[in-house]
C-alpha cells in the first residue's frame, strides 16, 4: 500500500514481475483481480495494472520515488472501486511529484473523457499545477492546492453542450436542453482532493449559459441527486395553477431561455444567490436566497415578469385560432408602451423540500409585504 521502493531492488538480479492479485486497497479503493507487471528499461521501471475497470502503466526511476511518478492510463474506472467509510487520509506531503495521463476516465458516476493532471510538491503538500478534462462536449481547465487539512481547486469550464455534458456526468439530461455556456468557480473542501463531499464544499460558482429550455419532469426524475427536481421548480409549467401567472399552451411545452446568469456562495452543503436570472421569450425568472444542495430544500424567493407585449400576439392567436384577432392584437400591441411588460412582476416565497416545495405569493400593501399560501405546487409530469 505504500508504493515500491526502488532503490531495494538490485537492478542486475531483477529480471521482471507479472502476478495476479485477488484483492488490493489503498486510501478507500479496492482493486479486484488485478494483473500487476513490473519491468524495467535502462532508467525507469515499469509497473502495469490491469483488470476490467483499468489499463495503465506507472513509470518512476530506478534511483527512487523522489524523482517523481508519471502514469499513462488507456482506461481508469473508480466508480466500483470506493470502499465506503473506509477512506484513509493521505498526507500530500509524503507524496513524490505526480504526473497524469488518462484517456476514458470516470470518477464515480462521472465520464470524465480525457483527463491530464500535475501535482508538484510544495511546503503545505501538492500545488495542482495543471488539471485539464476535456470532451466533446466541455473543456475544462484548473489549478489549486492540496493539504493535509482542506483541498482546493479553481478555474473554468467550456460547453457546447449542456445536455451532453450533463448526461455524461450521470446528471439528468431529458429536462434541460442546452447549447453552449461556461462556469467559472473557485472550490475547496475539508480532507483530501480526490474526496470532495457535497456537505463540507465551500466557495463561489458564476454561471453563463446560452439558449437552453427546461422541459416538464416525471416522478422519478434524476432520483439521485434531485437536480431535475430543482430544475422542475424554475420551470413555468410547474407553477401551481392557482397561481395568477398562466402561459395555457405555450408553458405546458416548458420554459425556452435565452440566456441563464448567476453568482452562487456555497457553504454548509448550501448555495446562496443573490440575483440568479433566466431571460426567456415568454418571460424572465429571477431567484435569490438559499438551494439547500445536501438537504434538498429550499429558501427563496421567485419573481416572474412576463413579456405582456410580446406574448399577447401569440396567445391571441392559440387562443382564438383566428388570424384577424391576431393582428388586431398586434395593432395594440404597438400602441402599448413596452414598460408595461416591466411592471406585471409576480413575487412568490418558496420553501420546503425540492420534491414538495410549498409556494407563497407575496403582495406589497401600502409599501409593506404580506404574504397568501397559494398551495403546493402540482405534481410532477403534469
Amino acid at each position: 500500500s505504500g508504493g515500491v521502493d526502488a532503490d531495494i531492488i538490485d537492478p542486475n538480479l531483477f529480471r521482471g514481475v507479472d502476478i495476479h492479485v485477488k484483492t488490493a486497497s489503498y486510501s478507500g479503493y479496492e482493486l479486484n483481480n488485478l494483473g500487476v507487471q513490473l519491468t524495467k528499461t535502462a532508467d525507469n521501471f515499469l509497473l502495469g495494472l490491469n483488470n476490467s475497470d483499468m489499463d495503465g502503466q506507472i513509470i518512476f526511476s530506478r534511483k527512487g520515488l523522489s524523482r517523481g511518478v508519471q502514469a499513462k492510463f488507456q482506461r481508469l474506472n473508480l466508480s466500483t472501486n470506493i470502499a465506503s467509510g473506509k477512506q484513509n487520509p493521505v498526507d500530500p506531503r509524503h507524496l513524490p511529484s505526480i504526473s497524469f495521463v488518462g484517456d476514458n476516465v470516470r470518477f464515480g458516476d462521472m465520464n470524465l473523457g480525457h483527463a491530464v493532471l500535475d501535482l508538484v510538491p510544495d511546503s503545505s503538500g501538492m500545488t495542482v499545477k495543471q488539471m485539464e478534462l476535456s470532451s466533446a462536449s466541455y473543456t475544462l481547465r484548473a489549478t489549486g492546492n492540496w493539504t493535509s487539512s482542506r483541498s482546493r481547486l479553481q478555474g473554468n469550464l467550456m460547453t457546447t453542450n449542456v445536455t451532453e455534458l450533463l448526461k455524461s456526468w450521470g446528471f439528468a439530461s431529458s429536462n434541460l436542453m442546452g447549447t453552449n455556456g461556461s462556469v467559472d468557480f473557485d472550490l475547496n473542501w475539508p480532507g483530501g482532493f480526490f474526496h470532495p463531499s457535497v456537505q463540507g464544499l465551500s466557495g463561489h460558482v458564476s454561471l453563463n449559459l446560452g439558449e437552453g429550455h427546461i422541459i416538464n419532469l416525471s416522478n422519478g426524475t434524476d432520483a439521485k441527486i434531485g437536480l431535475g427536481r430543482l430544475l422542475n421548480i424554475f420551470s413555468l409549467q410547474s407553477l401551481p395553477r392557482r397561481l395568477s401567472l398562466n402561459f395555457n399552451d405555450l408553458s405546458e411545452k416548458g420554459y425556452s431561455f435565452d440566456s441563464l446568469k448567476g453568482d452562487f456562495v456555497l457553504q454548509n452543503g448550501n448555495a446562496m444567490t443573490q440575483k440568479t436570472r433566466f431571460r426567456g421569450p415568454v418571460a424572465m425568472i429571477e431567484i435569490s436566497g438559499r438551494i439547500g444542495l445536501a438537504a434538498k430544500d429550499l429558501d427563496m424567493n421567485l419573481s416572474v415578469t412576463p413579456h405582456v407585449t410580446g406574448s399577447l400576439p401569440v396567445v391571441a392567436a392559440i387562443a382564438t385560432a383566428n388570424p384577424i384577432a391576431g393582428v388586431a392584437t398586434w395593432v395594440v400591441e404597438k400602441m402599448v408602451n413596452p414598460a408595461v411588460s416591466q411592471m406585471t412582476t409576480y413575487d412568490y416565497a418558496i420553501t420546503g423540500s425540492w420534491a414538495n416545495p410549498v409556494w407563497t405569493q407575496i403582495k406589497s400593501v401600502g409599501g409593506s409585504t404580506v404574504t397568501a399560501p397559494v398551495g403546493a405546487a402540482e405534481s410532477e409530469g403534469r
